[in-house]
C-alpha cells in the first residue's frame, strides 16, 4: 500500500474540508469501502495524507482507528470534526485542540497537541479537555464533547502513531443548538480549509531543494579531507562551506586540494563548534542545510535520497537517513533505543539524543527559527537543538544509511565526560517555556531523573579524588 504519513478520521462527509479532496497529494475514501476490500485509493502512489469517512460515534470510531492502525501505520492521525462547547470561554465558530480526551468511564487520553507544518503556530489554538459520549445528550464534565475521539485515541495509545484532535464548535450541547449542528457544515469546511492552509501551500507547491553542507572543524587535519570527499562526491549537487574553527594544524593546507569546488571560512578564534555551525548557515545560500562533522563520511547518494523522499513527503521540514557505527574499525550493533523512527518522537528525544546532525537535512528556515545550535553548551548542543525542535515539529525518516559515524579516536566532542550536566540546562530551559501540563511533568521526571544522575557522578568523583570507598 501507499506509504500515508497523514490521516484524517472525519466522521460525516459533510464535515470534509475541500483540502483533503482537491489538493495534490490528498484523497477521501469511506471506511465502509476499505472494510469492504476497496483499496483502489491506495493504488495512487503521489498520495501523502489521507481522510477516511468514518461514521458517527464509538463503534465506527474504534473499526476506523483499528483499521488505521494495521494497515497504515502513519506517523499522525487526526480526528477532525463537529464539537460542542460546554464552558462559557469556547464559543461556536471557534477551533480547538485537544490537550487529553476521555470518556464518561475511563481516564484522560493525552493527546499530541502539535499539527505538521504549523508548528509553533498551534500552541496559539486554543487546548481544552475533551470528552466522547455514546449518546447525544449525554453529560460528561469537560470543556467540549463529541462522539468519537476518546474511543480513537484509545486504539492508538498502544502504537507509535501521534493521535490529535481538532475540533469546530457548531454547538453550546444543548437542545436548541444541537437541531442546526448541520446548518454549521458549510462553516466549519470553509473554517478547516484556511485552518490548514499551511498544509495546502506545503502539497500544492513545487519547492526549491538547493542545499549547503555546513562542515564545522577544528584540529582535524587528517580527517576534515575524507568528510569533504564524501560531500563533493554526492550524486545530488550541493554548496559545501568549510569553518575552520581556528584550527592550529595544518588543516588549510590540506583543504587547499579542492580549489574553489568549496568555501572556507577561517574563524580567527576558537568558538566551538556550535558557533561554527551557525556561522556556515549564516553563509549559506540555499534553502535547504546539511552538516557533516569532520570525523563522519557520507554515503554518494545520501542527498538524493533524502531530497526524493521529501518531494515524496513534502510536509516534513526537517528528515534524518539511517547511519553506521565504525568504532575501531569495527562495525557496531545500535541498541533498540538508538533505533530511528519518523514523525513526532519530543518524548524519546528528552532520554538521549536521536538525531544525528551530519544525517540530517532541514529547511534554513526551521534553523532561524530556533536560533540555531546554543553556542553556550560545550557539549549537547545538538541533543537541545532537537528537542527544541521536536516539540513542534515531525521529523522525517528514510531508513537507507546515509553517513558513517566513526569513534574511537581522539578529539571527539561526543567523548567529554559529565555529559548529562549540559542536558540538564537543556530541560531546565524546556520546562520553564512548557506550557501544556503533561508535557511539564515529563519534563520536570527527567530533569530530576538526569539531576541525581549528575549528583551520583559528582560524589563518586569526589570520593575516588579522596580515596574514599562508598
Amino acid at each position: 500500500m501507499t506509504p500515508i504519513k497523514l490521516v484524517f478520521l472525519i466522521a460525516l462527509k459533510q464535515e470534509v474540508p475541500e483540502f483533503l479532496v482537491t489538493t495534490k497529494g490528498c484523497a477521501s475514501v469511506s471506511l465502509k469501502a476499505l472494510l469492504a476490500g476497496d483499496f483502489r485509493v491506495l493504488e495512487d502512489t503521489s498520495l501523502s495524507v489521507l481522510s477516511i469517512v468514518t461514521g458517527v460515534g464509538r463503534d465506527a470510531s474504534i473499526k476506523a482507528a483499528t483499521w488505521v492502525k494495521e494497515y497504515l501505520k502513519p506517523y499522525q492521525v487526526i480526528n477532525l470534526g463537529c464539537a460542542g462547547s460546554q464552558s462559557k470561554h469556547i464559543a461556536m465558530g471557534d477551533i480547538v485542540l485537544a490537550s487529553s480526551v476521555t470518556s464518561q468511564e475511563s481516564s484522560p487520553i493525552a493527546c499530541l497537541d502539535r499539527l505538521p507544518v504549523l508548528g509553533d503556530l498551534s500552541a496559539s489554538i486554543s487546548l481544552v479537555s475533551l470528552g466522547s459520549v455514546c449518546h447525544i445528550g449525554d453529560e460528561i464534565d469537560t470543556d467540549v464533547v463529541d462522539m468519537e475521539a476518546y474511543w480513537q485515541a484509545q486504539i492508538f495509545l498502544t502504537s507509535s502513531i501521534a493521535f490529535s484532535s481538532v475540533k469546530y464548535i457548531t454547538d453550546t450541547n444543548d437542545e436548541i443548538t444541537r437541531r442546526d449542528i448541520t446548518k454549521q457544515f458549510p462553516a466549519l469546511r470553509d473554517c478547516f480549509n484556511n485552518f490548514f492552509q499551511p498544509i495546502v501551500a506545503r502539497l500544492s507547491n513545487c519547492f526549491n531543494y538547493s542545499i549547503s553542507v555546513v562542515i564545522p572543524t577544528y584540529n582535524r587535519a587528517s580527517l576534515v579531507v575524507r568528510a569533504v570527499e564524501s560531500v563533493l562526491q554526492q550524486s545530488y549537487p550541493c554548496d559545501c562551506i568549510v569553518i575552520d574553527d581556528a584550527s592550529t594544524d595544518d588543516t588549510l593546507d590540506q583543504l587547499s586540494v579542492f580549489g574553489d569546488r568549496i568555501q572556507i571560512v577561517l574563524l580567527s578564534k576558537n568558538q566551538g563548534v556550535s558557533a561554527a555551525r551557525n556561522q556556515g548557515v549564516l553563509l549559506s545560500k540555499t534553502p535547504w542545510i546539511a552538516f557533516l562533522d569532520s570525523d563522519d563520511v557520507w554515503k554518494p547518494d545520501k542527498l538524493a535520497k533524502q531530497v526524493a523522499y521529501l518531494k515524496r513527503h513534502p510536509l516534513f521540514d526537517i528528515t534524518q537517513s539511517d547511519e553506521d557505527w565504525i568504532c575501531n574499525e569495527k562495525l557496531k550493533q545500535k541498541k533498540v533505543y538508538h533505533l530511528k523512527q519518523e514523525g513526532w518522537f519530543f518524548h524519546r528525544c528528552l532520554e538521549r539524543c536521536l538525531i544525528s546532525p551530519s544525517a540530517v537535512l532541514l529547511t534554513k528556515r526551521l534553523f532561524d527559527d530556533y536560533n540555531g545550535f546554543n553556542p553556550d553548551l560545550p557539549a549537547c548542543e545538538d541533543y537541545d537543538l532537537w528537542c527544541r525542535i521536536t516539540r513542534d515539529y515531525p521529523v522525517g525518516f528514510n531508513k537507507d544509511v546515509g553517513m558513517v559515524k566513526y569513534a574511537g579516536h581522539a578529539n571527539q566532542l561526543s567523548a567529554l565526560p559529565f555529559l548529562d550536566q549540559y542536558r540538564l540546562k537543556t530541560l531546565s530551559f524546556l520546562y520553564d517555556q512548557e506550557k501544556n501540563m503533561v508535557y511539564k511533568l515529563l519534563i520536570a521526571t527527567l530533569l530530576m531523573l538526569k539531576e541525581r544522575i549528575v549528583s551520583q557522578g559528582k560524589l563518586k568523583r569526589l570520593a575516588t579524588q579522596n580515596h574514599v570507598i562508598l
